[in-house]
């Protein structure tokens, strides 16, 4: 099954212009490296279609976690957190 790693505001469902949300081999490594250690911040129930967001609280520590990984493509998940960092608004969700 495919995915795409996006960024987006949960209240307004705007996306920023800076992500590129096409779908990338090591999203899905990613995505389990997120959930695996963090919670959703705006979580919905699983049957009403509606994703759950993430916005880890500590970024540096995130971008530590990041840098310190063995996911591959790390800039991209790097260039996310810089994103993160610009607006309190953005969050991650994983479309399908």
């Amino acid at each position: 099954m495919g995915l795409n790693l996006c960024v987006g505001d949960p209240a307004s469902g705007k996306e920023p212009r800076e992500w590129d949300s096409t779908r990338y081999c090591a999203d899905h490594d990613f995505v389990r490296f997120l959930s695996a250690n963090y919670t959703p911040d705006v979580s919905y129930d699983a049957y009403d279609g509606r994703p759950n967001y993430y916005r880890p609280k500590n970024l540096v520590a995130f971008r530590r976690a990041i840098q310190e990984s063995d996911l591959e493509n790390k800039e991209r998940f790097l260039e996310l957190v810089d994103i993160l960092e610009q607006d309190p608004r953005w969050h991650i969700y994983v479309s399908f």
